[in-house]
């Protein structure tokens, strides 16, 4: 049975083409030199994709930690009421926003007031700077966002330097 399968093969081999070249040997070894680097370069493909997926893990437990450190989740990842309603702000900094809405920031504002406090948080692109004048409340306002996004800033530094 295997001296069959051998014969058979063997005389596939030699209707084929390529068997009657001159330059047999030299296809062979460019193929076998082809076939060993595109191993090399998928077990480099792979490198890389690990390398990668560590570098987005470090990334992710390093934020993981500030949302602990800031309570947005317990110790366990369960996310806590701060961490869902952070989830529910689409625009602008969710977190500060979070913050101050659960610092009762906000209650001090007219509706006129929130909504230039708000704007804040969702330019887009800044212009070019006009002279605009605001009221003792609105720069105390922005004062205070200030340092509540600075002091996140702080919070944050130590996580994202290695």
């Amino acid at each position: 049975m295997l001296c069959k399968t051998i014969n058979l093969l063997k005389a596939r081999m030699a209707m084929n083409p390529i068997s009657k070249r001159a330059d047999l040997d030299s296809l062979i070894d460019r193929f076998n030199w082809k076939a060993t680097n595109l191993r090399k370069l998928e077990d480099i493909r792979e490198r890389i994709n690990r390398t990668d997926s560590l570098s987005h893990f470090d990334e992710l437990r390093a934020r993981k930690r500030l949302l602990r450190r800031l309570c947005f989740c317990s110790e366990d990842d369960t996310i806590a009421l701060k961490g869902r309603i952070a989830c529910e702000i689409s625009t602008g900094d969710e977190l500060v926003l979070t913050e101050l809405l659960l610092d009762g920031f906000f209650s001090q504002f007219s509706p006129v007031q929130l909504a230039g406090v708000m704007s804040c948080f969702v330019a887009e692109k800044q212009t070019k700077h006009h002279k605009i004048n605001l009221s003792p409340a609105m720069k105390k306002a922005i004062k205070s966002i200030h340092v509540r996004f600075s002091l996140l800033l702080m919070i944050n530094s130590p996580v994202f330097t290695n």
